[in-house]
């Protein structure tokens, strides 16, 4: 019994009574009110009380919790109005397909706010963790509105709607298919030839990956398909800083049997060093699964931009990432080794060294001192 008291006095904290009620759940969703502790326990919840339907539930079990009495041979009888309330809570319930309908539907109202479509899409992530609740989203043509969210002009509704995507085809080889026949890899390549905002170029990583992990297919369109232009919008991530304005520029060699030829071409701002090391790590996973993705990234020109990240990033991660990177672009191939050759790799490497190991220099790891 002292349990029981201890236990009641505790509820109004759990459940939020006496506190400033925010009416956000656990996804950042905005739900209904907490019921006030003085109304009875046993009041009708409303289909749409969902928050207030799963705090009730929380009440009952702790009032209801303890064990029969020692010498008992059962719990005692309960009160009918018990079995009522449990029938009508568990009938308030909502089905995560009810939640993830309405949540597309918000999402495709041209009339919503953007707090409306993020507060949706971040309940569709978190719902997405589940996998039939994934696969679920795709029989409701949610892929489909995903790619049209991918191009909201809100940075944080693209946000989500990148992760959504991310959570939705990840280890799930059967959404990763579905995903790439609705457009979703044109939307993600997009993002890295559009984006300004690091976050959201950071999700489009993620959502990459997870589809290039997730379906030879993919990986496949991604290399070999050129109207997907797939490497070198990967390589606009590695675009260098223009410390006078807020453009970005990035500089192509390309290789002829005469002289390199090297163009700069501005763009906007790239992404951060953390973004850029995901990105680099996708990169070598890419080469070394793919390896015709080798002769793709020496094709469109773009050896000198690994090596320009050796040489001058000053994070240490992303060049130790740019030289893993760089390994696996010449792994087993020879025209790779020739073409870095000839943009001098091997002059780049040595002068690195030469930094790395002198007296004031501290940022680097022994990692990459290796790796050079």
């Amino acid at each position: 019994m002292q349990q029981q008291q201890q236990q009641q006095q505790q509820l109004p904290l759990m459940l939020g009574a006496g506190a400033p009620n925010n009416n956000t759940n656990t996804v950042g969703v905005t739900t209904a009110t907490t019921r006030p502790a003085q109304q009875p326990l046993h009041q009708p919840v409303a289909p749409q009380a969902f928050s207030a339907a799963n705090a009730d539930l929380l009440r009952f079990c702790l009032q209801h919790s303890d064990d029969p009495a020692p010498g008992t041979a059962s719990a005692p009888p309960r009160d009918p109005k018990d079995y009522e309330f449990l029938k009508e809570a568990f009938a308030a319930q909502e089905s995560d397909i009810v939640v993830i309908k309405r949540d597309l539907c918000k999402c495709a109202d041209q009339a919503s706010p953007s707090s409306i479509k993020t507060a949706a899409l971040e309940e569709l992530q978190y719902l997405a963790e589940d996998i039939d609740n994934a696969n679920d989203m795709i029989k409701v043509n949610g892929l489909e509105q995903l790619v049209e969210s991918i191009k909201d002009s809100d940075a944080d509704v693209r946000f989500w709607a990148a992760w959504v995507i991310a959570t939705i085809v990840q280890n799930n080889p059967t959404a990763a298919t579905a995903a790439l026949s609705k457009g979703v890899l044109e939307a993600v390549l997009a993002l890295f030839r559009s984006e300004s905002e690091d976050k959201v170029l950071g999700k489009a990583v993620l959502a990459l990956s997870a589809l290039l992990r997730s379906s030879d297919q993919a990986l496949h369109s991604f290399v070999d398909d050129s109207s997907q232009n797939g490497v070198d919008s990967l390589a606009a991530l590695f675009a260098t800083h223009n410390n006078n304005d807020n453009t970005t520029t990035t500089t192509t060699t390309t290789h002829t049997t005469t002289s390199p030829t090297t163009t700069t071409t501005p763009q906007r701002r790239g992404a951060s060093p953390s973004t850029q090391m995901k990105a680099l790590f996708l990169l070598g996973h890419i080469f070394t699964t793919a390896p015709k993705s080798q002769d793709a990234w020496r094709e469109a020109g773009h050896i000198p931009t690994l090596l320009h990240l050796i040489s001058t990033d000053q994070d240490k991660d992303v060049r130790e990432k740019a030289l893993l990177a760089l390994r696996a672009l010449t792994e087993n191939n020879v025209a790779n080794k020739a073409a870095c050759n000839a943009a001098e790799a091997k002059r780049v490497l040595e002068q690195h060294i030469a930094v790395l190991t002198s007296a004031s220099s501290q940022n680097f790891s022994d990692d990459e001192l290796q790796l050079c």
